[in-house]
């Protein structure tokens, strides 16, 4: 699918869940401003809400786009949206805010290489979701504690990917 019209059903699905979210953004291809998208990711901190016969907040709404995986509550779920494209919905925390949204917005050779292998170079370990040193959790709020985490330059979603002059692996610190 065209960027534009990608772009206009991410925005779209994004004011149907804002109410009933802290913070959502949309991150992948769409942030990264690729011509071609393939599908639809969006990354959240959902307001609490309840699944089942007594589904509330954000649930109902997410619950009504055909399942693809992931079961509510959860960390990620992909739907199948009416307009034909998949939706990623990755579910974060105020804590791990800036870990989620960078990784998701990719590309993922780039999170991969660049931001995860700098983050382990400075004893950082990931997992479920959040970013530990010694053993002891480390609150990732933004995208920029990510970067210098990881002790990597900001780079602008735009360039990251590993054919970007703009990226660590290819000299551009």
């Amino acid at each position: 699918m065209k960027l534009d019209q990608a772009t206009a059903i991410a925005e779209r699905v994004k004011a149907q869940l804002a109410p009933h979210c802290d913070r959502i953004e949309i991150a992948g291809s769409i942030r990264r401003r690729k011509a071609d998208v393939g599908d639809i990711e969006i990354v959240a901190i959902p307001k609490p809400y309840d699944v089942g016969l007594f589904a509330s907040g954000i649930a109902p709404i997410v619950s009504a786009w055909p399942k693809v995986r992931g079961e509510l509550p959860c960390k990620y779920t992909q739907r199948k949206l009416p307009d034909g494209i998949a939706l990623d919905l990755f579910f974060a925390t105020a804590e791990n805010w800036g870990l989620i949204y960078a990784i998701r917005t990719g590309s993922a050779e780039y999170s991969h290489r660049v931001l995860a292998c700098g983050w382990v170079r400075n004893g950082y370990k990931s997992a479920d979701g959040m970013l530990s040193r010694d053993g002891v959790a480390v609150l990732v709020r933004e995208e920029r504690d990510l970067f210098r985490m990881a002790g990597v330059p900001w780079v602008e979603p735009q360039a990251r990917s590993m054919s970007s002059p703009n990226n660590e692996m290819s000299g551009g610190r």
